[in-house]
């Protein structure tokens, strides 16, 4: 791997509220940017030129997300893309990694 990259959502998993966008995602540097979708309308975190650079040996983040105004019981669902490329402008030998994790509010 020589080059890395990512693309994450935050969005409620069920309920009148399924689907659309849950919380606010922000950038921490310049290594990330959030993009919109205007037909979906959801917000998207992902990397920028600069982030594609590795730290060391790998991809690395850091992502600020807050969590959804209220008093919400509504779970949230992240999906997340991570591509680990070889930097040689083609899609051969690189490889996308995808996966997603629902959180449930803490109950009070």
């Amino acid at each position: 791997m020589l080059r890395a990259g990512f693309q994450l959502a935050a969005r409620f998993a069920q309920g009148t509220a399924a689907g659309r966008p849950a919380g606010v995602l922000t950038p921490s540097d310049g290594r990330t940017a959030v993009v919109w979708d205007t037909v979906s309308h959801i917000g998207y975190i992902e990397h920028t030129a600069a982030g594609t650079a590795l730290q060391g040996d790998v991809g690395r983040w850091l992502v600020r997300w807050t969590a959804p105004a209220g008093r919400t019981r509504d779970v949230v669902q992240f999906n997340v893309a991570g591509n680990a490329a070889n930097d040689d402008d083609s899609p051969l030998g690189d490889f996308i990694y995808t996966a997603a994790l629902r959180v449930a509010p803490a109950q009070r």
